[in-house]
């Protein structure tokens, strides 16, 4: 008995507020938008994060059914905002990334509302027992812990990503390194190569009798100082 209640009290807690993730792979140049019906008075969560792509920037635009702008920010890597829902309608979330010509961008949102908060409180004509009370924060307890995991993932995300463009970076230097090594060890040799060929050309035989009759004319001058 107390193992179907337990279910029933989950499955209603659970419908007291809907929860939308996505991640997606966004190219250059591009504007992608997703829509989330709303009702009036109900509050919601919008949350992203660039997972990896350029400069982890991306701009965000939240409109409203009657097109009022809710939220607009250029160049960011992240944001939350928290609003309650002034209309019933759909809202809109647009995600450009057309100032980019060359980099594709990997993006995750999370959008959380919360249809009737009071509905599961007010279908009890009296207060709630000690176990629905335990239920309800366990729920509570259960989607903080679910945030948490997504927001860690998110960030073991990031920095893989990080981590692989610097291990990527450190490889292209490297091999610049050794290139440029090769290249001058290769200039090293052949400038060697040059310099023993030349010494094999040049005539010793000259450079033998240019050296004795250095060695004669400064014999005769040292004797005709003398005398």
């Amino acid at each position: 008995m107390y193992q179907a209640l337990f279910v029933f009290l989950l499955v209603g807690l659970s419908a007291l507020s809907t929860a939308v993730e996505l991640t997606f792979e966004m190219k250059t140049e591009k504007v992608s938008c997703f829509h989330e019906q709303i009702n009036k008075s109900s509050k919601f969560t919008f949350e992203y994060q660039v997972v990896s792509g350029g400069q982890y920037d991306i701009d965000v635009t939240v409109t409203g059914p009657d097109n009022t702008r809710l939220y607009h920010k250029e160049r960011q890597q992240y944001d939350s905002i928290h609003e309650t829902a002034a209309v019933s309608g759909v809202y809109t979330a647009c995600f450009s990334n057309a100032f980019s010509t060359f980099a594709h961008k990997t993006i995750y949102f999370d959008w959380i509302r919360d249809n009737e908060p009071d509905n599961f409180v007010a279908t009890h004509h009296s207060a709630l027992t000690q176990l629905e009370a335990s239920m309800m924060n366990i729920h509570d307890r259960l989607k903080v812990i679910v945030d948490y995991q997504t927001h860690f993932r998110l960030r073991e995300s990031v920095g893989r990503d990080t981590a692989e463009s610097t291990n990527t970076r450190v490889m292209y230097w490297s091999l610049g390194e050794a290139a440029i090594l090769i290249i001058v060890s290769v200039a090293e040799v052949r400038r060697d190569v040059r310099e023993g060929e030349r010494e094999r050309e040049s005539p010793s035989g000259v450079d033998v009798q240019t050296s004795l009759h250095a060695r004669e004319f400064k014999r005769i001058n040292f004797a005709d100082h003398n005398v």
